[in-house]
């Protein structure tokens, strides 16, 4: 790291990115889905969800169907 700065805005985001991890953990466990997919799982096919503003309107793009399913069960 090249200064304090740096560090601190790096130790942020990584505190962020930690706490999201955990939060998806403690969900996979109270859906007790934790043995069928991982955290890791769940990003990776998640990063593949966009969301396009037509007309001042959210559109999600690239969530297979089964993929939509679990997520609201």
């Amino acid at each position: 790291m090249r200064d304090d700065y740096q560090l601190n805005g790096w130790l942020f985001v990584n505190l962020i990115a930690i706490m999201l991890h955990c939060r998806m953990y403690n969900l996979l466990v109270s859906q007790k889905m934790l043995r069928k997919y991982s955290p890791t799982d769940v990003i990776q096919h998640l990063s593949r969800v966009q969301v396009l503003s037509v007309n001042g309107q959210g559109i999600m793009t690239e969530l297979r169907v089964n993929l939509e399913e679990q997520l609201i069960s």
